[in-house]
């Protein structure tokens, strides 16, 4: 997997709150984000760049790892879902290894069919600086 480098990773105001980060890698048709902290109004921004960026490779599969989100308000739930009607045009699948509130988020709005959960090698999800 190629060497990851942080797409967003934008300080938050508010006290309290965790910095979104998020990485990105393409290898022989997998797209990887690899996102960390909340994604709100303020930082989902980061995760629509790092979607995009990925997308651009024309990966056969997009995972995104959302293991690490404590907090996904519903801008990040748009971001996620615009990620996946993107990538179902370009005929491109979207997986992702969910946080406990992540995957709750997606239930309760009726989205989780759109995201298969999948694990992928811890090796291949460790952000590298």
């Amino acid at each position: 997997m190629t060497p990851t480098t942080p797409l967003h990773a934008r300080p938050r105001e508010s006290e309290g709150k965790d910095y979104l980060t998020v990485h990105c890698a393409v290898m022989d048709g997998l797209a990887l984000i690899v996102a960390a902290g909340e994604i709100d109004l303020d930082s989902a921004a980061g995760l629509r760049t790092a979607a995009d960026t990925a997308l651009r490779s024309d990966p056969a599969e997009l995972h995104i790892d959302l293991s690490r989100i404590t907090f996904c308000d519903s801008t990040g739930l748009h971001a996620l879902v615009r990620a996946h009607r993107i990538a179902a045009q370009a005929g491109a699948t979207v997986t992702v290894t969910a946080s406990t509130q992540v995957r709750r988020l997606l239930e309760l709005t009726g989205t989780a069919h759109l995201f298969p959960e999948r694990t992928v090698p811890a090796a291949a999800a460790e952000p590298r600086p």
